[in-house]
């Protein structure tokens, strides 16, 4: 287990602010933020780059704060390629067992070990400078996993990878999670985390603001930042009127299943709209006019006014949209999303 307890850390004029996190053994958990977020600072933080100021960080009940990068037990993949230009890759993947003067046959064995699992056998006599982004990420992955890590920390590992190579590369990250090592995974990109995620830890301006499962923090954004991360369209600041209905302005007010007296806003997810050519029963029911119609390979993005503009994505099949005809939109009480900080 790794515990990371009030943490903070300056580099430059950025400040990790009192981060605390408990990150299970055999997780796979991911760091989510936009960039400039303090996501890279934490991660060279944990690998002893930059120092504490405040707190400290523990590995398997054992305290690393003050311990040199190659004394802490993690496997490191940078953003950025880091591999040794005038070695093979051969010869990078095994240079950290090479300094502790491995005998040759035991290097040899680890190095090929490593490199089948990852089905880079092929590349070993080549030179970093002819490998592809792809090629040089899964390098960087087997020169980590050499010294048998029980911890990966992988800053970015999908950043500078073809978009027909990533969902590889994914497949490759989870299986070598699913061996048993614990991976820290950091990025900026949704799709990453919801699909190799155990656990989330959305980060914006060096503080952590949520932690959750995928499907917890879908289901409860904890603030506007999140939601909007999550690609949430429909935010509104609301007025109360009772435990059974909120104002959003003049014209619309909606009933909601669930009141939370802390609550400033809601969040219509796209799930809980329906359009019809006709007025339906639901107690959230409003004529709106389209006002417009974004055309994407399998879905319309419509924006509906009912006096508020609701952003409506409607799957293709069938259904004819067209700019300024009158629809009714409803929207199921019961799946609306309150949150309390903006």
């Amino acid at each position: 287990m790794i515990k990371i307890e009030n943490v903070s850390a300056k580099v430059g004029s950025f400040e990790l602010k009192q981060i605390n996190l408990k990150i299970e053994k055999g997780e796979y958990f991911v760091l989510l933020g936009p960039s400039g977020a303090g996501k890279s600072i934490l991660f060279e933080v944990l690998a002893g780059i930059y120092p504490v100021q405040n707190g400290s960080v523990i590995i398997d009940d054992t305290n690393i704060t003050r311990a040199a990068v190659n004394k802490r037990g993690l496997g490191l993949v940078f953003q950025d390629n880091t591999l040794f230009p005038n070695l093979s890759v051969e010869k990078n993947i095994g240079y950290s067992l090479r300094s502790r003067k491995l005998q040759a046959n035991i290097l040899h064995k680890k190095i090929n070990e490593i490199t089948s699992s990852l089905n880079i056998n092929h590349l070993l006599n080549r030179e970093v400078s002819t490998l592809s982004g792809g090629e040089i990420q899964r390098v960087s992955l087997a020169r980590a996993m050499i010294s048998q890590p029980q911890y990966l920390l992988l800053d970015e590992p999908l950043s500078s990878i073809d978009i027909q190579l990533r969902g590889e590369l994914m497949n490759l990250l989870k299986k070598i999670n699913q061996t048993g090592i614990t991976i820290i995974h950091i990025t900026h990109d949704l799709e990453e985390a919801i699909r190799l995620a155990d656990r989330i830890a959305f980060m914006e301006n060096g503080e952590i603001i949520q932690i959750g499962k995928p499907n917890e923090i879908f289901s409860e954004p904890k603030n506007e930042f999140v939601a909007r991360f999550l690609n949430f369209s429909n935010i509104f600041v609301f007025d109360k009127v009772n435990d059974a209905e909120i104002i959003l302005n003049e014209k619309v007010s909606l009933s909601v299943n669930l009141f939370d007296q802390h609550a400033q806003q809601v969040v219509i997810p796209n799930e809980s709209i329906h359009l019809s050519g006709i007025k339906t029963e639901s107690d959230n029911c409003f004529e709106g006019v389209i006002k417009s119609i974004v055309d994407f390979p399998e879905s319309y993005e419509l924006t509906v006014d009912i006096g508020i503009p609701i952003v409506y994505h409607a799957h293709k099949n069938g259904t004819v949209f067209i700019k300024g005809e009158k629809q009714w939109l409803s929207i199921e009480s019961e799946k609306l999303i309150l949150i309390r900080e903006k």
